[in-house]
């Protein structure tokens, strides 16, 4: 579902940290710790991550989804999209320079260009 228009002002990584006026560029951490970056960022809003991929809804809690292509060992090559969780357990994407869309879970999104869900951060 698209909720919004397309636009360059803002990205995917800053409409999970509720900016829409910058763009804020995932972060690939150096080798064994790919997702520091991520966990920087997030950490500077009061998430933490999950040890886990755990989707559910919980009333009262944020949970964002980070992204990336893995390499064929299953680590990851470079971390590239961000979703956040909504008020009713679906999840919306900042797609690039394109739409806002919402999407009913992250899994929607695997393939070639975001690769698939790597962490979720919940506060």
């Amino acid at each position: 579902e698209v909720l919004g228009p397309g636009t360059s002002d803002y990205n995917c990584i800053a409409h999970t940290l509720g900016e829409n006026d910058q763009w804020v560029n995932p972060v690939t951490g150096p080798k064994g710790s790919e997702l520091a970056g991520m966990d920087s960022i997030y950490a500077k809003q009061g998430y933490k991550r999950l040890s886990s991929l755990d989707y559910s809804y919980q009333k009262g809690k944020e949970k964002v989804v980070v992204y990336a292509t893995t390499n064929p060992d299953g680590t990851i090559r470079e971390v590239t999209h961000g979703a956040i969780q909504d008020d009713t357990g679906a999840w919306t994407s900042k797609l690039g320079q394109g739409p806002l869309i919402r999407h009913e879970t992250p899994d929607a999104l695997d393939g070639a260009v975001y690769g698939k869900p790597v962490a979720v951060y919940e506060k």
